[in-house]
């Protein structure tokens, strides 16, 4: 797998970042949650020179809009005539690979207590059934979005609640014997510009009350999916720890230990590491505050035996793993 940078999400979100995913080619900025990717981007750029060209088969993935506003008007009076309930979500493009372009849209049925997503094909009049998701919790927003396998699309809806923080994610297929589900989990998931496939882990962990134990502050950290063809399953890229000396083996490890080391100077700091077979790496920190012990951590990127960039200081607990599915370990 080429190489990648860490994307985490670096400070408190808003309902909005929970069940974004959708790439907007249009904008300089993706509609998925705000990650630490730039800000890696920028220090990787000076450890490792000028940023890699994408190469062709990077821009043959498919392009897609999520936004209503470029979808065309009449494909989306047919969707909204063919139901009584407001559209929640759109997804507008070549999305099945036909050279055609489709529309997704779906909207929640208040009666039949699910989410139903419609399809609309190209020149069609009636919109079809595609798939639908009965609700098990109090999701009423919705976005979704595709995952390209170059031989395969996958399709991603993701549910989220107004007033709390669920959110489910789900990945579809569309086979000869119609739309499955491959996977589902209670998190955001969705694949970024760059191809990762990431799922977003929502827990409490900036810090803990010594006295009481309890972990307070809420943070969102990714992990990062693969797709195995053989099992036609999803598998995770788990965090699995490392030493010190381990990760110092690495070029560039001696500076970016010191650059941590020098910002932890005086707080008698607990510092461990953390490592995924994907180009990912972390530094969790740990240090006393008054009567708090605080969580911090950063994105250490690497390819090979080298260290390509890291990220600024994230707050919270690393979370090693999201699913149940079996990691890739080394």
């Amino acid at each position: 797998m080429r190489k990648v940078l860490s994307i985490c999400t670096i400070v408190m979100a808003s309902a909005s970042i929970l069940f974004a995913g959708c790439r907007n080619k249009d904008k300089d900025e993706p509609t998925q949650p705000v990650t630490d990717a730039t800000v890696a981007n920028t220090t990787a750029e000076s450890i490792a020179g000028e940023t890699e060209q994408p190469t062709q088969e990077e821009t043959t993935r498919i392009e897609y809009s999520d936004k209503e506003e470029e979808i065309p008007e009449d494909m989306k009076d047919i969707v909204k005539k063919s139901t009584e309930y407001d559209i929640g979500a759109y997804l507008y493009g070549d999305i099945d690979k036909d050279f055609e372009k489709e529309l997704l849209a779906a909207y929640l049925d208040l009666k039949g207590g699910k989410w139903n997503i419609v399809l609309l094909e190209n020149q069609a009049t009636e919109v079809k059934d595609f798939y639908s998701i009965a609700l098990n919790c109090d999701y009423d927003r919705c976005s979704l979005g595709l995952i390209d396998l170059k031989d395969k699309i996958h399709y991603v809806v993701n549910l989220s609640s107004t007033m709390g923080t669920n959110n489910g994610g789900y990945i579809l297929e569309k086979t000869d014997d119609g739309v499955k589900e491959v996977m589902s989990l209670f998190k955001t998931i969705w694949q970024g510009d760059d191809e990762d496939i990431i799922v977003q882990n929502t827990s409490y962990g900036v810090c803990m009350d010594k006295t009481t134990g309890v972990l307070m502050g809420r943070t969102w950290t990714n992990s990062y999916l693969t797709y195995d063809e053989a099992s036609g399953k999803y598998k995770e890229y788990v965090a699995t720890d490392i030493s010190e000396k381990d990760f110092l083996a690495y070029e560039g490890a001696k500076d970016i230990r010191k650059s941590v080391a020098d910002m932890y100077e005086g707080k008698n700091a607990k510092i461990s590491y953390l490592k995924r077979n994907n180009g990912v790496m972390y530094i969790q920190c740990e240090y006393e505050k008054d009567n708090l012990i605080m969580y911090e951590y950063f994105v250490v990127s690497y390819d090979g035996n080298k260290i390509t960039g890291k990220s600024e200081m994230q707050q919270g607990i690393v979370e090693k793993k999201a699913t149940s599915y079996n990691g890739l370990i080394n």
